[in-house]
């Protein structure tokens, strides 16, 4: 026999023991919410570094690629400093001669003067009425 104060205690209870268990299914819907959350935030967080990772392996093709061309840009100048180097030296040797062809020409036509006068002196002037004598 149960008596009224009993029962009221078993169906306060009853509905006490229900509410916990509403509140904690309501908790753990709660948790799993942000279980998921959480999962589909580190599925997001894995994709930016997969992605970073990509991003990363592709600057470093693309740096290796510059550095190749740098590479080969540093030889072609220093290809085109030695060339340079050979053009002065053959410009300043290129230049000696011309001077020295200048001083060639010049002593060429000195010569060519000197002996114009002397064609110039036998013919314009008359030979000596006596020759002097040979020997004395």
């Amino acid at each position: 026999i149960l008596s009224a104060r009993h029962v009221g205690t078993t169906e306060a209870g009853r509905e006490g023991a229900e509410h916990r268990i509403k509140a904690a299914a309501e908790r753990l819907q709660r948790v799993r919410q942000v279980q998921a959350e959480s999962e589909a935030s580190v599925q997001r967080s894995l994709g930016i570094v997969e992605g970073a990772q990509q991003l990363g392996a592709e600057t470093a093709v693309a740096m290796k690629g510059q550095t190749e061309q740098l590479k080969d840009i540093y030889a072609d100048v220093r290809q085109m400093e030695t060339d340079l180097q050979k053009a002065n030296r053959l410009l300043n040797s290129m230049a000696r001669r011309a001077v020295t062809d200048r001083i060639t020409a010049c002593l060429l036509i000195l010569i060519v003067a000197g002996i114009i006068a002397a064609v110039a002196v036998k013919i314009l002037l008359p030979p000596p009425l006596h020759p002097p004598p040979l020997f004395p």
